[in-house]
């Protein structure tokens, strides 16, 4: 009913649009098959639409009274029928039942307000000259009251919906050619003044659902529409409450119908509001707690721009990646519908950093910091957790990748060096230490080999100081043993030095390596055997 009313009342505003290019033949027909009716005319066929809906609207509630009579007699019958503008059928029925002037009088109905005029004036005259009225059916009084336009009269003792009053209303009450506006402001009055039904919503106005307890009045979203379309320029103070759950169903949680229905009114140019971010943040909730996480994301991309809060759009679809993570990640249509949405891969990589870090899945969580360009919490996740785990299970190559590609990015990071470059640096030193010893001595000096690695044993140092309790024990671990691979090297071609000081020397570089007390002990032994040695060859050039 809601869309049917939306279409009558709002359908001219269809003009407004700017048509898509296989539109424009079909909008061209509409423009000038509209031309040719005339403007004046225009508020009495949105009437006649109006009419034809409201009548659609209420034949049930006609035929559920009409049910419930028991053949108590044909003008209750009658009366209900008008009460739906039922105008044929009541006709035939006072035919059938051989009424037939009331059936003239039927027939009637909704023309000239002359008839309408000369009923009440009937009625008038009879109670000057003192008719007894008991002579004469309530029922057909109540009709003749209705047929006069007296439809106060004509609904003592009688409860109807506010649907039908409002029907009785324009069809009887006010003149057969008053706009819709007008129509609507009567009723308005009338219900300020407690002469209406109100308004009720639809679940409550066919049946109260089970646990409604509320001592506040709601009011149908129909009789909001209504008030739409007969307000004065500027006046929608009525906004927030039209578009609250209750207006369209008894879940006070439920927003999705009203929200497609305020998009459609917003559309079509029925108002222009940035004020209803309620209803907006009401369906982002409905929707994410149904993990519908993506159609959650496309709500709030069709939340209006507000000037005093420019980031809320940033701010909320963030929060929803973040704190939603597990849902819209777990099930790929949502990842792609989200990407196609244009939200930047580089949120979703965060949202998905952060939740595996929470999680404990490091190797996961440094890809995606990688991917959203967080270098220095990469690195750090990198040195903490993941770098000393590879190095120990011999996943070297793994370790390069990762490393090689945050080098570009190193500027960025602080204690870069003393980080992920230090593993960089062990490779890249291991490999020179054990190319061939030609080579070697073409490439370099033995020197500048032992430089070399006194400068990596200096950074290791360095290093295990500044990051310090931030690495666990396997970190260290994985430090001595790159300490213990490059010493090893470094000792195992003493042969290329010149001299014993030289060789010397490199047991120095070895003893300021952080290394196990074993190796340690071990070099130590081979250094005093070297100075032993270096010790005799220099008592035997003295005595030479």
């Amino acid at each position: 009913m809601v869309w049917e009313l939306i279409k009558v009342l709002f359908s001219e505003r269809q003009s407004t649009y700017a048509a898509s290019d296989n539109e424009e033949d079909m909008m061209q027909d509409v423009k000038e098959e509209s031309a040719e009716v005339d403007t004046e005319a225009l508020p009495l066929i949105r009437r006649a639409e109006f009419s034809c809906w409201l009548q659609e609207c209420v034949s049930h509630r006609v035929q559920e009274d009409v049910s419930d009579l028991n053949g108590s007699g044909y003008l209750k019958h009658l009366f209900f029928l008008l009460t739906g503008r039922e105008l044929d059928s009541a006709v035939e029925l006072a035919i059938s039942k051989g009424d037939v002037r009331l059936a003239c009088l039927l027939s009637q109905v909704g023309g000239s307000t002359v008839n309408r005029d000369d009923i009440m004036q009937q009625l008038h005259l009879w109670g000057r000259n003192g008719l007894d009225f008991n002579y004469i059916e309530k029922d057909r009084i109540k009709l003749y009251e209705l047929l006069a336009g007296n439809i106060h009269d004509a609904l003592q003792d009688f409860a109807i919906d506010w649907k039908r009053f409002l029907g009785l209303l324009m069809w009887h009450h006010l003149a057969p050619d008053s706009s819709l506006p007008v129509i609507f402001r009567n009723y308005q009055l009338l219900l300020d003044q407690g002469k209406a039904p109100w308004p009720v919503p639809i679940y409550i106005d066919e049946g109260p659902a089970d646990g409604i307890v509320s001592n506040t009045k709601h009011s149908d979203m129909l009789y909001y529409l209504m008030l739409l379309h007969s307000r004065e320029e500027g006046k929608i103070g009525f906004l927030k409450t039209m578009f609250s759950a209750f207006s369209s169903t008894d879940d006070p949680l439920d927003y999705h119908m009203i929200w497609h229905q305020r998009g459609i009114l917003e559309a079509v140019g029925a108002f222009t509001s940035d004020d209803l971010h309620a209803l907006d943040m009401g369906f982002v909730a409905q929707l994410l707690s149904q993990g519908l996480c993506h159609w959650a994301i496309y709500v709030v991309l069709h939340m209006p721009y507000r000037k005093d809060r420019p980031y809320l759009h940033f701010t909320v679809i963030r929060e929803i990646l973040f704190q939603f993570c597990e849902t819209w990640s777990s099930v790929e249509s949502q990842r792609q519908f989200i990407k196609d949405l244009g939200i930047p891969s580089e949120w979703m990589h965060e949202a998905l950093a952060v939740y595996y870090n929470y999680h404990g899945d490091f190797v996961k969580a440094l890809d995606h910091f990688i991917e959203c360009a967080n270098w220095q919490r990469a690195h750090s996740i990198f040195m903490t957790s993941v770098a000393h785990s590879l190095f120990l299970s011999a996943n070297h190559s793994e370790i390069w990748r990762i490393a090689t590609s945050m080098d570009d990015r190193k500027s960025e990071i602080e204690n870069w060096d003393l980080g992920a470059g230090i593993y960089m640096s062990f490779y890249l030193l291991k490999s020179s230490l054990e190319e061939d010893a030609d080579t070697m001595l073409e490439l370099d000096s033995p020197e500048s080999r032992n430089e070399s690695c006194r400068s990596f044993v200096g950074r290791l140092n360095e290093s295990l100081a500044v990051w310090g309790d931030r690495l666990p024990v396997e970190a260290r671990v994985a430090y001595t043993k790159m300490a213990e691979e490059i010493c090893e090297l470094l000792l195992s071609g003493l042969s290329v030095y010149p001299d014993r000081d030289s060789q010397l020397s490199c047991f120095m570089t070895a003893f300021k390596a952080p290394l196990p007390e074993d190796v340690r002990s071990s070099h130590l032994q081979d250094a005093v055997s070297l100075f032993s040695l270096y010790l005799s060859e220099t008592g035997h050039q003295t005595s030479a």
